[in-house]
């Protein structure tokens, strides 16, 4: 992605400083801190395979970022931006729960429910931030099957971060609305086009053609389904 001088003047990469563990659905936020010494640093060729890390399907991975705050963006409102968790996850910051998307699986279950290729944004509030030290960042996640996180990932400035979302979400999964949408008219016109006519004038390919549009938008629909 294209990133200005001035985007880094006001962003926080964070590619660098992730770590991960597996461990058990049961072992929440107040305790993972316990099992600090046990995370490993997460490689770059890693980002896009994290279901490979689940050794035990019933396990899920926990994400640890830490980043600290530069002097110039103190007095600015904070977010944490991702362009794309592949999974189901939930996120902290400072164990301050922020927000998650999908569904993750209890414990004893294997599957939870898995969320398209959605950009992530998460708003910090001022009082979870530690502006003098370390702030860590605390991600659970189901990776699934083909479970991923995006290497373009930021803490910066609410509005950057917000914008960012917004556009990549739109481009990634809220375009596909629109071609769903003209799908479904064509099905119609081709549908009661072809019941319209008698069976003497019936053109069976018009209700070939329906049921393709029709299946498309059934195959688009994966694409934007965490929209709705």
């Amino acid at each position: 992605a294209f990133v200005s001088c001035k985007d880094k003047d006001t962003r926080i990469e964070l590619k660098d400083n992730i770590s991960y563990i597996e461990d058990s659905p049961n072992v929440s936020i107040d305790e993972i801190e316990k099992f600090n010494s046990q995370f490993k640093p997460l490689n770059q060729d890693d980002f896009s395979k994290i279901s490979k890390l689940q050794k035990n399907k019933s396990n899920l991975i926990w994400l640890k970022i830490t980043f600290e705050i530069p002097n110039h963006l103190k007095e600015d409102e904070l977010g944490f931006f991702a362009a794309y968790l592949k999974s189901a996850s939930k996120v902290w910051l400072n164990k301050s729960y922020l927000g998650g998307r999908g569904t993750l699986p209890k414990a004893g279950v294997t599957n939870g429910i898995s969320v398209g290729p959605q950009a992530h944004h998460y708003i910090f509030y001022e009082q979870s931030l530690n502006f003098d030290g370390i702030n860590t960042i605390f991600i659970q996640l189901w990776p699934g099957i083909n479970g991923s996180i995006s290497d373009y990932l930021f803490v910066g400035k609410q509005n950057d971060c917000i914008l960012r979302s917004e556009l990549l979400t739109f481009f990634n999964s809220k375009i596909f609305m629109f071609f769903a949408g003209i799908m479904i008219v064509i099905f119609l016109i081709y549908s009661i086009t072809y019941f319209s006519l008698n069976k003497f004038t019936k053109v069976p390919e018009y209700i070939m053609f329906a049921l393709q549009t029709l299946c498309t938008t059934q195959f688009l629909f994966s694409f934007f389904a965490a929209e709705i």
